[in-house]
């Protein structure tokens, strides 16, 4: 630093602060508007904004509203930068005092400008509205966290080369007991920082740091103990994000071995181990075997924690989630109510996995055609996030989809489309985009830009990108590019989960409804095909799914005027539903009313008032007479009297 040409600029003096003091102390008043723009300008002009974190555990510049409004704006204008420093006692307190991550995420990256604070109320809640009205809680939330996130993970990169220099990598023990502290030491840094890199999704980065703590010459002093068990356990973690299953696995079993054998059977981290074997089998769509995993998890924690503690309701949770995926809805409610009742007791009001818990409970009910009741559970989850996260976070517009989604199966399309704009706007306003279809294109091969960048080109999560790519351009109705951008996904799910894998089916029907869109029924059917095959061989003959896919054939059959095999698939669809979902469910009446269909087309009018009776009467049970679907049925019925 050249002492000759820096200059330090005040903010106190900057923007003249007390002499808005005096001002008021003399029923004087500089306007919002204009002490902002100021404000800005000095920012701006400036050009480098120094945020200084003392004291360390609890930073007064993060509780001012002023101070997280300055981080952002410095973090968003053009040519101005910002830097966090920390006095150096500040920083060896912090470096001493923290044992995990967690309290340091705690204390820098949990900042929500919302709860700040201000000298003057009145400059508190005209900034609160300008976030809220311009950028969103969430937006500016994410991105101070995200720059604090970056400054401890390299301060602790710091601190570690610097510990590491000191030690080196090399096996230098001679016995002695304080190269064996030496080596705790590094090894609690190293895995600090392992777990920052995992929480800043930099799992490349996060590996290299979890298997150096393994090596023999870092750390021989902690293999076979707990601590090896956590390392494990977080491999097992960075594995699960990337969808590496497999290897999540490996990792999470070699933690298992090692707490059988230093921990008791019933120990709470086992449990925890129990648990993460089975969310690998659940990611692996093995669901017996997650189902055994989850169990015997749930028996730990009821066993030692009780059953009325946070971990027992995940365990209840996660076991009701298996059942979801396995179209057991029954069940699926059963240890949905379960969690709920469990998190309603004992976490605080408006706690996120309550809302979790309201979600799942309300995609059940979806599921289960009771549309009333899961309408009820989603509301409720929404209200949470809004007090929580916020009108703009990510979980709130899943929940305003899934709500549309509800409308859309009670054809209420007016109240879903309001819905599903409310979750589009959050996206694009994410996204910054503008709400059309190019420039949702163009914010989208941005987000495919980052997640090359992040999971690499051959990533499920890559592929995502590529499917909702290759969904809009179908959107479009250019099919020739959806179709494109669909094989793209299909390439990477073949390489990375391999041919038969549920996502790499629903690959194969997203390729299928593009066909079937371009009359081109002969390739529709292959893929469709392709998808049927695989959900055949994980889901199983009498999955949900599964009727989906001979449903999916069934009407292309019925394109094709090929009435006895519409027939064909179109009842063995129907067959399943009756037997999963039970004879007053609407997507049986869905199947029922298909049939229908092939039979009028092939003029036997007779058998398809038959169906198209069968198909009305669950409607006007289940859904009521002014439903579109019922209306829909009530007038096929009336085109097949009066044909007869």
């Amino acid at each position: 630093m050249d002492q000759k040409r820096t200059y330090v600029w005040m903010c106190c003096l900057c923007n003249n602060q007390h002499r808005v003091y005096e001002d008021k102390k003399n029923d004087g008043n500089v306007p919002f508007d204009k002490f902002h723009e100021i404000f800005r300008t000095n920012v701006v002009s400036i050009g480098h904004v120094v945020a200084m974190m003392f004291p360390w555990d609890n930073p007064e510049y993060l509780t001012r509203v002023w101070c997280v409004f300055e981080a952002y704006t410095a973090t968003k204008e053009p040519g101005c930068t910002l830097t966090i420093a920390m006095p150096p006692k500040e920083r060896q307190a912090m470096m001493s005092a923290v044992t995990d991550t967690n309290t340091l995420f705690k204390v820098f990256a949990a900042t929500m400008i919302q709860n700040a604070k201000a000298s003057a109320p009145e400059d508190r809640e005209k900034i609160l509205k300008l976030v809220e009205e311009n950028i969103g809680y969430n937006e500016l939330n994410h991105s101070v966290n995200k720059l604090i996130r970056r400054w401890v993970m390299d301060t602790l990169v710091a601190e570690f080369e610097k510990m590491n220099g000191r030690k080196g990598m090399k096996n230098n023990h001679d016995g002695h007991n304080q190269d064996d502290l030496q080596d705790e030491k590094l090894s609690t840094l190293c895995y600090n920082v392992g777990s920052v890199m995992y929480e800043n999704r930099e799992y490349d980065e996060a590996l290299d740091y979890f298997k150096n703590i393994l090596k023999k010459e870092l750390n021989p002093t902690v293999d076979q103990n707990s601590f090896s068990a956590n390392v494990y356990n977080q491999i097992g973690l960075v594995y699960y994000e990337k969808d590496d299953h497999e290897n999540a696995l490996v990792e999470y079993r070699k933690a298992l071995e090692i707490q059988s054998k230093v921990l008791r059977p019933d120990h709470p981290n086992t449990a925890e181990s129990y648990s993460n074997i089975g969310n690998a089998y659940h990611g692996k769509y093995d669901y017996e075997n997650a189902l055994v995993q989850h169990d015997k998890a749930l028996k730990i924690r009821l066993k030692v924690l009780g059953p009325d503690h946070p971990d027992t309701a995940t365990a209840y949770n996660n076991i009701g989630s298996v059942y979801y995926e396995m179209g057991d809805y029954d069940n699926a409610l059963v240890q949905h109510d379960k969690a709920l009742e469990i998190r309603l007791k004992v976490l605080v009001p408006n706690h996120p996995d309550t809302a979790t818990s309201y979600n799942n409970i309300g995609l059940v009910y979806y599921k289960k055609g009771d549309h009333e009741n899961a309408l009820i559970e989603l509301r409720k989850a929404l209200e949470i996030q809004m007090k929580v996260l916020g009108p703009d976070h990510p979980d709130t517009a899943k929940s305003y989809n899934n709500i549309g989604l509800v409308y859309d199966a009670k054809s209420d399309y007016e109240n879903a489309l309001v819905e599903h704009r409310k979750a589009l706007e959050i996206h694009l306003k994410k996204l910054g985009a503008k709400g059309d279809y190019d420039n949702a294109l163009v914010e989208l091969r941005k987000a495919l830009e980052i997640k090359v960048k992040v999971f690499g080109p051959d990533n499920p999560s890559t592929a995502t990108s590529y499917s909702n790519i290759g969904y809009v351009y179908y959107e479009k109705g250019d099919y020739d590019n959806a179709l494109v951008e669909h094989r793209k996904a299909l390439e990477i799910l073949l390489k990375a989960l391999g041919p038969d894998h549920p996502d790499t089916a629903i690959s194969y029907n997203n390729i299928g409804d593009v066909y079937r869109a371009k009359g081109d029924y002969k390739k529709a059917l292959v893929e469709y095909g392709k998808a049927l095959d695989i959900q055949l061989e994980v889901r199983g003959p009498d999955h949900p799914d599964t009727a989906i896919s001979y449903n999916n054939i069934g009407d292309v059959y019925n394109a094709k005027c090929d009435y006895e095999n519409a027939l064909i698939e179109l009842r063995k669809a129907l067959e399943i539903r009756l037997k999963v979902l039970g004879p007053d469910h609407p997507d049986t009446a869905t199947s029922y009313s298909n049939i229908g269909v092939v039979y009028y087309a092939k003029g036997d009018y007779e058998n398809a008032l038959v169906e198209y009776r069968k198909a009305l009467e669950i409607r006007l049970e289940v859904l009521g007479p002014d439903h579109f679907d019922t209306i829909t049925s009530q007038t096929a019925v009336n085109d097949a009297l009066s044909m007869i």
